[in-house]
């Protein structure tokens, strides 16, 4: 049941980076795999195309010290 609940929490999750990256004309399905299997390194990598690299790594930075 655990294992089941993870899953589909991975799904809805990957959809996040998914969206984000379609803003920016990237393959939404490509996208949403990676969102899927690597959610922590999918998110950051798709603030980092949203923003540019300086206020990225300022949001990243914001977000570990949160963390």
């Amino acid at each position: 049941m655990v294992i089941l609940i993870y899953f589909l929490v991975s799904f809805v999750g990957g959809t996040i980076p998914g969206f984000i990256a379609k803003q920016k004309n990237k393959n939404f399905i490509l996208w949403w795999i990676y969102g899927t299997f690597f959610l922590p390194i999918a998110l950051i990598h798709s603030i980092l195309l949203v923003l540019n690299m300086e206020k990225g790594i300022v949001v990243i930075r914001i977000l570990i010290i949160i963390y």
